[in-house]
């Protein structure tokens, strides 16, 4: 992972760049915060980054709010790691502000059917976790009744609409 984020606030582009993406980790739950303008140009280093999250953290909260622009490129880059991070047991939480343009693009094209659209970062890491929790105390319950496998053994296996990719609700 980089380093936290600068005091003053996330990271912003350099002027030679169009986005810049910082990741930290906390507690199991890596935050990615995406700055500047994601399109075809540099959606494949953004997937790239994304895709190196590690197998142990329960989940992925990208926030958006500095970000002023995404394409279709964007769009496919995240319905493409919900999917990805569902298929390895994590979850994925947008942090996209009301009124913002990629929140309006990300409505547009459903995203919101795919998986929430968090206002806040707290709200956001607070769902990892409960879910999270949730699957653990599953697991747990499970492993002291003699079941098998309940909850699966990856982190983050259950939480039904928080679930990466799982129907909202």
């Amino acid at each position: 992972m980089t380093p936290a984020e600068a005091p003053g606030g996330p990271a912003e582009p350099e002027p030679d760049e169009l986005a810049r993406l910082t990741m930290t980790e906390r507690d199991g739950v890596v935050r990615g915060s995406l700055s500047g303008e994601v399109d075809i140009s540099n959606v494949s280093i953004i997937e790239a980054r994304l895709h190196s999250l590690p197998n142990a953290a329960f989940g992925l909260v990208l926030d958006l709010t500095n970000t002023t622009f995404i394409d279709s490129s964007a769009v496919s880059l995240l319905y493409g790691l919900r999917t990805r991070l569902r298929r390895r047991g994590q979850l994925l939480r947008l942090v996209v502000p009301l009124g913002s343009a990629p929140r309006r693009v990300l409505e547009l094209t459903g995203y919101e059917h795919a998986g929430p659209l968090d206002l806040e970062l707290a709200s956001a890491e607070g769902a990892i976790r409960a879910a999270t929790a949730t699957a653990t105390s599953a697991a747990a319950a499970a492993a002291e009744a003699g079941g098998a496998g309940a909850a699966g053994g990856a982190p983050g296996g259950a939480g039904g609409g928080d679930v990466a990719g799982g129907s909202p609700g």
